[in-house]
């Protein structure tokens, strides 16, 4: 028997009481998209077993890199040939700088997580803080702690494509 899941995801990036003074430009459509997304899905003319919405609508952790990550596993747990999953992403991404040999223009895609903290401005510069910098742990204007929070491609292709069994789809 066919099973259906949906991973409906979408995070608007609301300012917090202990936001950084940078941060990510907020979002207006994220909720609305995947509530138009759930809405879409209820009244289709096949349906989804089980549907989860992740929102920073009332809790930002909702939408923090683990629980996503989670929720990924989730989506592609126990998977059979046959089964049909839905993932829906309404939020930022970015082109982070790599070494890794997949990536030929050297930047990985990332989806950003609601705990991602905003890459800071590095002084007398426009350009990402590189990959295997050497600035030291306490300098306030490394990217480490953004790059390390960001999902990457590779990472999504780990956990949802790589484990999908023949036959089974993911959409």
């Amino acid at each position: 028997m066919r099973r259906t899941k949906a991973l409906l995801i979408g995070i608007n990036y609301k300012p917090t009481s202990n936001s950084s003074f940078l941060s990510w430009d907020q979002l207006s459509g994220s909720h609305r998209d995947v509530r138009n997304m759930w809405k879409f899905l209820s009244q289709a003319e096949w349906t989804y077993d089980q549907v989860i919405m992740l929102t920073d609508e009332t809790d930002a952790t909702k939408v923090y890199r683990d629980n996503i990550i989670a929720h990924l596993e989730w989506l592609v747990k126990d998977c059979q040939p046959g089964d049909l999953l839905l993932l829906h992403y309404s939020g930022h991404g970015y082109q982070r700088p790599t070494r890794s040999p997949t990536e030929d223009d050297g930047f990985d895609e990332t989806i950003v997580p609601a705990d991602c903290p905003y890459p800071p401005p590095r002084p007398g510069s426009d350009e990402d803080c590189p990959v295997g910098c050497k600035c030291p742990k306490e300098d306030k204007h490394c990217w480490r702690p953004t790059y390390s929070t960001m999902i990457r491609d590779n990472e999504l292709r780990s956990i949802l494509v790589d484990k999908l069994p023949e036959k089974a789809r993911l959409v």
